[in-house]
C-alpha cells in the first residue's frame, strides 16, 4: 500500500511540474464532469470521468448500480449501466480521482466502438455520416458533368434514404460512394477528429476534460496498470469490501497489460506520416502531463510502415 501511495504522489508531481512548465497553474477551467462515488461506510472519491479509460469498469463497483442501493450487497446488477452514480457535490476534502490511457489506444478504441463497431439501425450514426462520412468521399468519374451530376444525385439519394429509414442508410449500393464501405475508416475518422468538424467525449482530450491543473487529483491510475492498481484504490479510499467483478474486468483492455498497443499498429500504419504528427501534436499535452512516450511510439508505428509499406505519403 505505502508503494500505491509513493506512486501516486510521483503522478501528481508530474502533472504539477509539468503543469507549471507549460504555465497552466492558473488555469481556471474546472473539470468537465465529476462523479460523487461512494459505497456505504467510505469517504468515497470525486472522480474525474475519461471515457474509454476504464470509466464504465470503474462506475459500476460503486452503489448504484453495481450494489443494492440500500445495503451495497454484491448483487451484479444486471444490466451493465442501468443508472448513473451519484452526481451530488462531494464533501470537502474528499480525494479527486482520474483515470488516463494512452491517447493512440484510447483514441483507437473509441474508434471501434463509437464508429466502426456501431449498428446499423443506431441514432449515433447519424452524425458519423453526416460530418465525417459525406465530406470526405468523392465521386470517382473522369467527367466533370458526370462528376458534378453524380456527386448530386448520391447527396440527394442519401438524404431520401435518411428520410425513408431513419439512420439505416448502409445498404450495398454502387452508384452510391458515400454508402461504400458503410462505415467510416479510420484514416477519415482521424482527419475528422484533427479538423475539429465532429466532437465526442469518447475521443476529447484528457487535459482539457479534466483539468488537472485546476483539480490537483490525488489519484491518477493508468488504465495500462488498472488491473493492479484499481485494487489498492478500493483500500486507500476504505473500500477495500468492494469485490471486483472479474467477469467485467475483460472490457478493461488495459488489465491485460500486454495488450496496451493492440492493433495500433495496423489501425495507424494506414495513415500518413504527416498525420501521424499531426495527432502526436494534437494529444501533446495528454501525452506529455501523463508521461507518454507518444513520439517513440509514432515512430515505430513509421517503422512499421515502411517495413510493410502501408500508408500514404
Amino acid at each position: 500500500m505505502a508503494e500505491f501511495e509513493k506512486l501516486m504522489k510521483e503522478r501528481r508531481a508530474i502533472v504539477q511540474e509539468r503543469c507549471g512548465v507549460l504555465n497552466q497553474k492558473r488555469r481556471n477551467d474546472p473539470a468537465k464532469e465529476k462523479w460523487f462515488l461512494q459505497k456505504i461506510g467510505t469517504k468515497g472519491v470525486d472522480y474525474c470521468p475519461i471515457f474509454k479509460a476504464a470509466s464504465s469498469f470503474t462506475e459500476a463497483h460503486f452503489c448504484p448500480p453495481y450494489f443494492d442501493a440500500k445495503t451495497c450487497a454484491d448483487i451484479g446488477a444486471t444490466p451493465w449501466r442501468s443508472k448513473r452514480v451519484d452526481k451530488a457535490k462531494a464533501p470537502a476534502g474528499t480525494p479527486k480521482m482520474m483515470v488516463v490511457r494512452n491517447p493512440f489506444d484510447r483514441v483507437l478504441s473509441a474508434y471501434r466502438d463509437k464508429v466502426q463497431a456501431l449498428k446499423p439501425t443506431s441514432p449515433e450514426r447519424k452524425p458519423v455520416f453526416e460530418q465525417v462520412i459525406l465530406p470526405r468521399r468523392y465521386v470517382p468519374f473522369p467527367l466533370r458533368d458526370q462528376k458534378d451530376k453524380l456527386f448530386r444525385d448520391a447527396i440527394e439519394k442519401s438524404k431520401t434514404l435518411f428520410k425513408e429509414r431513419g439512420v439505416s442508410i448502409y445498404v450495398k449500393d454502387s452508384d452510391n460512394p458515400y454508402l461504400n464501405p458503410a462505415s467510416a475508416t479510420f484514416p477519415e475518422y482521424i482527419d475528422n477528429l484533427l479538423t475539429f468538424s465532429w466532437r465526442d467525449i469518447h475521443f476529447a482530450e484528457m487535459t482539457d476534460r479534466c483539468s488537472p491543473c485546476k483539480e490537483d487529483y490525488t489519484y491518477i491510475l493508468k488504465t495500462e496498470e488498472y488491473g493492479c492498481e484499481f485494487p489498492l484504490l478500493l483500500n486507500a479510499i476504505g473500500a477495500a469490501d468492494i469485490k471486483i467483478d472479474d467477469s467485467k474486468k475483460s472490457n478493461v483492455n488495459s488489465a491485460r497489460k500486454d495488450s496496451q498497443y493492440s492493433d495500433v499498429f495496423e489501425y495507424y500504419g494506414q495513415l500518413s506520416d504527416r498525420t501521424i504528427d499531426a495527432f502526436v501534436d494534437w494529444f501533446k499535452t495528454d501525452c506529455y502531463y501523463f508521461d507518454y512516450d507518444c513520439e517513440e511510439l509514432a515512430c515505430e508505428i513509421k517503422e512499421w510502415k515502411q517495413r510493410n509499406k502501408s500508408g500514404a505519403d
